[in-house]
């Protein structure tokens, strides 16, 4: 059997990600995060761990992770021990995705002025998606003139910055040709 782990939960008792905690490093208890993503009203975290724990220990199971940081938390985890982990990165195809000789020619197709400066990230109001810093970054920039930003993934999240800088929502980005623009 094999399983992808995008985010940590699989390597303690509750915590989908366990912040500056490290009891998942030998033994889940006393969760001090149970109000975090998820929330408990009573403490499983040891019993969970257990079930984790025995569950991957027992059975022959590999695992699958896009970003070295997971392959290193998964390393330092009991319930992954002598476990077979693949660092697999999500593939990207280098000869189509490759910077444009004339970054002018698509900032006309794209309809933005020549002279500014493009802010490109994905928008998207989840937990642990960083939104929160991409907002602050926006606030605190010295310099907010002839700014483009460009956001995927989730519209409507920009509206506190249309009137500061120029804002382009593209949502969901499923055709390739728009997205490497």
């Amino acid at each position: 059997m094999v399983i992808t782990l995008h985010d940590p939960f699989f390597l303690g008792g509750h915590c989908v990600h366990h912040f500056d905690c490290d009891k998942w490093q030998t033994h889940c208890q006393e969760c001090p995060y149970l109000e975090a993503l998820f929330p408990i009203e009573r403490d499983y975290s040891a019993l969970n761990f257990e079930l984790k724990m025995n569950a991957i220990q027992n059975s022959n199971i590999s695992c699958i992770v896009s970003s070295k940081w997971m392959e290193e938390k998964l390393k330092k985890s009991p319930i992954w021990k002598n476990k077979k982990v693949y660092f697999v990165p999500f593939g990207l195809d280098h000869e189509f995705f490759k910077p444009a000789k004339n970054k002018n020619d698509i900032k006309k197709e794209l309809d933005i002025n020549l002279n500014n400066k493009v802010i490109m990230f994905r928008a998207d109001s989840g937990d642990f998606k960083g939104f929160d810093i991409i907002k602050n970054t926006l606030d605190v920039l010295k310099d907010k003139k002839n700014i483009t930003i460009i956001a995927v993934g989730d519209n409507g999240l920009l509206e506190d910055y249309k009137d500061i800088f120029e804002v382009k929502e593209y949502g969901w980005v499923k055709v390739d040709n728009l997205l490497l623009k």
